[in-house]
C-alpha cells in the first residue's frame, strides 16, 4: 500500500473536524456514504485515501463545501465535482 500524502492527510482531517462540527457521529456518516463504519474511521484517521467521488460525497453529508475538503489537494473543485454527477453521488 502507497503511504498517504500530507495533502491526502490533510483532506481527512478537514473531513473529520467538519463532521466534529456538525456532531455527526461516525456512524451515522458511515451509513450516509454507504461504508462500514470500520472504513469510514480508518479515512478520518488518514490510513486510508478518500477518493475524488466520496470527498464530494462527505461535502454533502457534511452540508459543507466541495472546496473546504479538497482545497488542499490541489484538485480544481468543479473538474472533480462534475465527474460524479453522472455517477448519481450527488442525487
Amino acid at each position: 500500500m502507497t503511504p498517504l500524502s500530507d495533502r491526502d492527510r490533510a483532506v481527512s482531517a478537514a473531513i473529520e473536524e467538519a463532521r466534529l462540527r456538525r456532531d455527526i457521529s461516525q456512524a451515522a456518516m458511515a451509513k450516509a456514504l454507504r461504508m462500514e463504519p470500520s472504513a469510514l474511521s480508518r479515512r478520518l484517521r488518514g490510513q486510508l485515501r478518500w477518493s475524488h467521488p466520496m470527498i464530494v460525497a462527505a461535502a454533502k453529508v457534511l452540508n459543507v463545501p466541495v472546496s473546504s475538503l479538497m482545497r488542499s489537494r490541489g484538485v480544481p473543485v468543479a473538474e472533480a465535482a462534475a465527474c460524479f454527477v453522472d455517477d448519481g453521488w450527488l442525487t
